[in-house]
Order: structure tokens, then C-alpha cells, then sequence
């Protein structure tokens, strides 16, 4: 695949270099490099690269997006969290509804 080719996977794609990047199993840099024409795919990522081309934009995993993201643990930083606590322990039917929403999320406890 060309630079050129696989600038336009990811367009196709609507996505990142780092979302390509960790669908294909390489660094970021290796796409970027693939892109500039520094660095040459493997037929294994050229492979990969078809596939994905084929199911289209719904195989990329996204990263999450905005500033400041954070998830897991670090989410304990967030103010917001603490704030929405607040809101559960005080208000039964917000409680209630939260658990409703929450048991159609996966658990990552469960994951593990």
C-alpha cells in the first residue's frame, strides 16, 4: 500500500493514526511513517489494513474523545464524579434509574 492509499484508509476510516495504529497491533509512529513514506507496511499490516477496509469505519475501537478524558481509576479525579455520588446517596429514584441505565453497561469487574 502506498502513503497515499493508506492516508486514505483513514479517511475512509474516520479515524486517528493512534486508533489505526492500535487496530493494526503497531505503534502510532509506524502508521505516521507509513504515511510520510519512511516506513513500509508488512504484508501482515497490509492485510489487516484490506480487512478493515472491507468491515469499514464500524471496526475501529474509537479512543474516547474530548479533553481531559479520563477513565478507570483515574476517574477519581473528576469533581463531577463526587458530585453525581452526592446525587445518588440523596436521591432515591435518581438511584434507582442509574441502576436501570448501568445494567444495560457492561461490567469491567466482570471483564477481569
Amino acid at each position: 500500500m502506498s502513503p497515499e492509499e493508506i492516508k486514505a484508509l483513514r479517511v475512509q476510516l474516520r479515524c486517528t493514526t493512534k486508533e489505526l495504529a492500535r487496530a493494526l497491533a503497531v505503534e502510532p509512529s509506524e502508521v505516521s511513517g507509513w504515511e510520510l513514506g519512511e516506513l513500509f507496511p508488512t504484508k501482515r499490516s497490509v492485510d489487516a489494513m484490506l480487512e478493515l477496509q472491507r468491515r469499514g469505519p464500524d471496526a475501529i475501537q474509537r479512543a474516547p474523545r474530548g479533553k481531559g478524558v479520563k477513565l478507570g481509576l483515574a476517574r477519581l479525579e473528576d469533581p463531577r464524579l463526587w458530585e453525581l455520588l452526592r446525587k445518588l446517596c440523596q436521591h432515591p429514584t435518581l438511584f434507582d434509574a442509574t441502576l436501570k441505565l448501568a445494567s444495560t453497561y457492561e461490567d469491567p469487574a466482570a471483564a477481569d
